[in-house]
């Protein structure tokens, strides 16, 4: 079986760094609570540079489109969307894993 995961890489713009944290951790938490994500996550790079990576998997291309749609829709619409506050657009990359690489262990 055959996941997909949604990596989405941003910067914040000036002073909005931890606004683009919260906001992104809302909607990768509205994703965890949808049937079809297998997990989502936030994480920010250690360099200080303020880049923040979003990542979901899913178990199909169909969970990916649903979730992922419903989530932006209804977060765009209660945050304003995140373009505001965003440097420049963000970097999105779909991919295909497979189920065998994803672990069920909790890490965090």
């Amino acid at each position: 079986m055959m996941y997909w995961i949604e990596i989405v890489v941003c910067s914040p713009r000036n002073d909005k760094a931890k606004r683009l944290h919260r906001l992104l951790e809302y909607r990768t938490s509205r994703k965890k609570d949808r049937e079809g994500c297998v997990n989502a996550w936030v994480g920010t790079a250690v360099d200080e540079s303020g880049v923040i990576l979003a990542c979901a998997i899913f178990e199909d291309e169909a969970a990916w489109s649903r979730i992922s749609e419903a989530v932006n829709t209804a977060s765009d619409k209660r945050d304003g969307g995140l373009e505001p506050i965003l440097t420049g657009p963000p970097m999105v990359g779909v991919f295909q894993i497979s189920s065998s690489a994803v672990t069920s262990n909790d890490v965090g």
